[in-house]
Order: structure tokens, then sequence, then C-alpha cells
């Protein structure tokens, strides 16, 4: 990362990835998923005890709901992924994956926030209906989500993976792939 906070990759600029959105909901914000009853879900992260964890945000929701030690936290003040890097939009996809593995290109949720944890991958999880997105924990080899407010895991899970429209892989991957986590 250079000192003017724009990571270059032949010569195509990625500008930072997360926006805080106040409180409100922003004009663009990435969809990760739906309750049962068909209302939106979106990808979000927040602070919760010095760690910058992903989680869900709906209208319907009080604020962005993250999971965290056993509990689904309410926080008032979260961020959004930036919809567009260098005027060209990012190609968000998911791909499954399971037992703490990442795909390759996978977004790391706190590759350019400080944060006291470990890194944290974006994922969503289907569950009574849902399909709600979370935190994907490799060391724990599972992803955890918040449903009813309380944390839940899973080893199934789906993770977001980022590449330029031109089909350019992100910049900055530490080469995870599909590798397995040793205990």
């Amino acid at each position: 990362m250079q000192s003017d906070g724009v990571k270059r990759d032949s010569d195509v600029e990625y500008y930072k990835r997360w926006s805080s959105t106040n409180g409100f909901m922003p004009e663009w914000c990435l969809e990760g998923g739906y309750e049962a009853d068909g209302k939106i879900l979106y990808v979000v992260a927040a602070y919760v005890d010095g760690t910058f964890t992903p989680g869900k945000y709906g209208h319907h929701l009080s604020g962005a709901c993250i999971p965290y030690h056993h509990e689904e936290r309410v926080c008032e003040k979260w961020y959004r992924i930036s919809g567009e890097v260098s005027n060209r939009p990012w190609i968000y996809s998911w791909e499954h994956a399971s037992n703490g593995n990442v795909p390759r290109n996978a977004l790391r949720a706190d590759e350019e926030m400080p944060s006291e944890g470990e890194g944290l991958y974006i994922g969503r999880v289907h569950h009574a209906g849902s399909l709600i997105p979370c935190k994907v924990h490799r060391t724990h080899r599972c992803a955890y989500f918040g449903y009813d407010g309380k944390e839940h895991k899973s080893t199934e899970y789906e993770v977001l993976v980022c590449t330029l429209k031109s089909g350019q892989p992100r910049e900055g991957e530490e080469g995870e792939g599909q590798k397995e986590v040793k205990e």
C-alpha cells in the first residue's frame, strides 16, 4: 500500500473498498442475500470490540447486524462496500467453499481497515429459508452468521470474490486459494 492510500497494479488504481454510511442506507450497497420473507439483505461491516467484522443490513433492521461472540450485535455506525474503482465497477460473485477454505480472489473484509482480530472474509450462508451475509473465519474453519439475535456457525458457505470488469483479478491477493486450514 502506498502512502497516498491507493494500491496500483498494471496502472489500475484500487481505491478504498469500504465507505462509511453514517448509519443510513447510501445510494449503492451490495446485495448479499435475503430474509425468508424476501426482504433484501446487504453486505456491510462494522467495528465490534476493535475488530472490523462483516455482517448484514436491511431496510427493515435497526442497524447493521454483526455476528460476534455468540450474539448478533446491532451497530449504528457501519460501512458498505464501494461500488466503483477507477470509474470501472467491480464484478462481485459468490463461490461455494467450506471448512475454513476461501477461493482465490476472496474478498477479505479487513484488508484496508485497522482491526485487532485476524483476517475475516465476506461470506453468506443459507439458513431457515434465508441467505444471510456473514463472516468467514479461516482458523475456526467455518462461517459465522447472525440470526434471531444470536451468532450461529456453518461449515458450508459461499465467499464473495472480486475481479475488475475487464477480467483482471484484483490486486493484493495473498494466494490463499482453496488451501486446507491446519489446526
